[in-house]
């Protein structure tokens, strides 16, 4: 399988699909449908994010999950995506994509792997994993699961969590791989618990204990299925 390498904001699409079914020459049915759709929240934007990336980063998993995540992202595979109250999020920009898994056997193979990610990896978005990448190692789809986190955040707050040491001149490196997660406070707003898990989840720091994009789709249909209030719902804390 793949793993796009640099999952963020830009390099995702959210659109309304394009309706197939029921139309028909001088039929307005689908447009008019089309019409009363309004602007995703942030909310639905993140899961909706959450789910087509999950999807479309195809070298997640292991030979035992193969199976099941083929039948779960079978669709994305089509060419479409899960759609959130008629949106989809379809990843784009392969250029950075890179074969998983990546088996690491010496310390030249590490500095390999670490300066291309350098140069197809947005730092702000890099996966703690790639900023020192050991020398005996396996990297795997995880690297995206990591990016995704931080779009997730980028999405409800409008930067990558790690921004703000980039923005106070402090070590990116260091704030990657403490991995504190700056939540923001009162008055900003506050989007469901369920959400800051998610994000939680995706930037565990220990490769080995992050969920795969498998485990993480998974989840994100669980939340789907919940249908999960948006960030005005709920009180600022």
């Amino acid at each position: 399988g793949y793993a796009h390498m640099d999952i963020k904001p830009h390099n995702i699409l959210i659109r309304r699909p394009n309706s197939s079914s029921g139309s028909s020459r001088g039929s307005s049915r689908p447009r008019r449908l089309q019409q009363q759709l309004t602007p995703p929240s942030a909310c639905e934007m993140a899961i909706t994010a959450g789910a087509g990336c999950c999807g479309a980063a195809a070298g997640a998993g292991d030979a035992e999950e193969d199976e099941q995540q083929q039948a779960l992202t079978a669709d994305l595979e089509a060419g479409r995506s899960l759609v959130v109250r008629g949106y989809e999020a379809v990843l784009t920009d392969f250029g950075s994509a890179r074969a998983v898994p990546i088996q690491i056997g010496s310390r030249a193979a590490a500095l390999t792997v670490q300066e291309d990610a350098e140069v197809h990896c947005t730092a702000t978005f890099r996966a703690p994993e790639l900023f020192d990448v050991p020398s005996h190692c396996t990297l795997d789809g995880r690297l995206d699961v990591w990016a995704l986190g931080c779009t997730l955040y980028a999405i409800m707050y409008g930067a990558s969590p790690f921004q703000q040491a980039v923005d106070q001149g402090a070590s990116l490196a260091l704030a990657v791989m403490n991995c504190r997660i700056p939540w923001p406070k009162a008055p900003a707003l506050r989007y469901p618990q369920e959400l800051h898990s998610l994000v939680g989840l995706c930037l565990t720091a220990e490769h080995a204990q992050r969920p795969t994009v498998m485990q993480l789709l998974e989840r994100v249909q669980e939340l789907m299925a919940a249908g999960l209030p948006d960030a005005h719902q709920q009180p600022a804390t």
